[in-house]
């Protein structure tokens, strides 16, 4: 795999405003930072490890780190400007366990919740996490997508989730538009401070973050410490990745259109087996950014397909799949297994034209899923950005389809206020480009012969009377 020449610095904030494409209202922006260039939010949350990550451009302004469970007034207390808050490719990772620099006096609990503050010099920076669920817990978690380009519709999703309290986030990929543009990702954590400052946020990468072809940043701010997407391990690479929550099982795939290398196939067998064998009634959910089956332009991921992912998925029986990459709502069922397509996180939204014969219910809208996993059910509810909702759905355990009786489609269905076509290639004669340049050399001639035929015949004609007059009168 090549490697990436986007350097992996900070955030840039002084000196860089972000392009009219990204934002539009420069108050908007400021809203999501109460701390210039510091964005905070946990992750790699286990049952009993969690980690803080701290990213911007005042990294040096960090002084110490406060931890206690929720409601309480005993607080943890990190050593001032302890030696492990070194910068890694531009961000601050703390591990918070029983071991290492940031051990803490007593283990982590299993779902707890546990509030952090991080004291700077330019004031203080709060959030919070959940421990993992143990194995059969009903759990709630939120799902979206494509957050790209658009900062205002990007916002109206975000602060429509926010009115829905949840500890875990699950995202289908693409959420910068530009995944080597470090401004991009100053945005993307401006809007989504609040919300990613108080759950743990888990997601797929899309196909705009490996712009890069090593998604050097989703690399840096999302996936595990310590990954490395040139190790010859595929599981240190940062794109595939199983967490567990509760009920849910969930696996991340680099599934984009190259279908996903060998090494990733054989992970994922791997992880299913170990899912059935551990938990068999658990959901299994697998989150990736381009779908096997899509109404939308982009259409289903052939590639995907002819890797072996789809059977695979098949044969293990996966129950549901999560994906984006078209920016619409749609939940389909095929070959026994429910899925949805849910990339209406902010990005420009999508036309459909033709619904694909797998497809139940398609909406081009901005919106997002709020679900539930309790024994041997999945709910979940699809939220437009409006807080209206576009359809509740059930799927039971082992039954490879949703039933809806949710709110009826709108009639007439709402045009989407912002439409960006996916172009399409120029349709292709199907003939040979040798064979088109030597017909036409052909027909060249062909046409000049023919001409100089029709030429002679016109002379010869007008030479005919002459002859005729010579012949009645021939000179003596």
């Amino acid at each position: 795999m090549r490697q990436s020449h986007a350097q992996p610095v900070f955030f840039s904030d002084a000196g860089v405003a972000p392009s009219e494409s990204l934002i539009s209202n420069s108050s908007l922006f400021d809203a999501g930072r109460p701390i210039d260039g510091l964005f905070v939010y946990p992750t790699e949350v286990t049952r009993d490890t969690a980690t803080i990550r701290l990213a911007g451009s005042n990294l040096a302004a960090v002084n110490s780190v406060r931890v206690r469970k929720k409601g309480s007034n005993e607080a943890w207390h990190i050593a001032k400007r302890p030696r492990g808050m070194l910068l890694t490719r531009g961000v601050i990772n703390l591990h918070l366990g029983s071991e290492g620099e940031f051990a803490l006096p007593e283990p982590l609990a299993p779902n707890t919740r546990y509030a952090f503050e991080v004291e700077t010099s330019l004031g203080v920076a709060e959030g919070s996490f959940l421990t993992t669920p143990p194995a059969e817990t009903d759990v709630r978690f939120l799902v979206y997508g494509d957050n790209r380009t658009d900062a205002v519709s990007h916002r109206s999703v975000v602060e429509a989730m926010l009115k829905r309290p949840r500890d875990l986030l699950l995202h289908t990929g693409d959420y910068v538009e530009v995944g080597p543009r470090n401004q991009d990702w100053t945005v993307f954590f401006a809007l989504e401070r609040e919300l990613l400052a108080n759950r743990y946020l888990v997601g797929a990468v899309g196909n705009h973050e490996l712009i890069d072809p090593v998604g050097a940043n989703y690399i840096k701010y999302l996936a595990p410490e310590g990954s490395d997407p040139t190790s010859l391990h595929v599981e240190r690479r940062g794109f595939v990745r199983a967490v567990r929550w509760g009920r849910a099982h969930i696996f991340l795939l680099a599934g984009m259109d190259d279908g996903g290398e060998s090494d990733e196939r054989i992970w994922l067998e791997k992880e299913l087996d170990r899912s059935i064998e551990d938990s068999p009634g658990a959901f299994r959910i697998v989150a990736l950014h381009h779908s096997p089956w899509s109404s939308g332009p982009h259409g289903n991921n052939r590639k995907l397909a002819a890797a072996g992912v789809v059977d695979l998925l098949v044969k293990k029986r996966v129950d549901v799949i999560f994906a984006g990459h078209d920016h619409i709502y749609e939940r389909g069922s095929a070959r026994g297994i429910a899925y949805v397509v849910t990339g209406g996180g902010g990005a420009p939204l999508y036309a459909v034209k033709k619904r694909i014969p797998e497809a139940e219910r398609v909406e081009s809208t901005h919106h997002f899923l709020d679900v539930e996993i309790t024994d041997g059910k999945l709910t979940y509810e699809a939220v437009r950005d409006d807080l209206s909702t576009i359809e509740t759905c059930v799927l039971e355990k082992g039954k490879g389809a949703f039933s809806c009786d949710g709110a009826p489609a709108r009639i007439p269905e709402p045009e989407p206020t912002k439409i960006t076509p996916v172009a399409k290639e120029p349709a292709k004669s199907g003939y040979d480009p040798v064979f088109l340049v030597f017909g036409g050399i052909f027909a060249l001639g062909l046409g000049m012969t023919f001409a100089s035929r029709r030429r002679r015949k016109k002379r010869r004609k007008k030479d005919l009377p002459e002859k005729r007059e010579t012949d009645k009168n021939p000179r003596p």
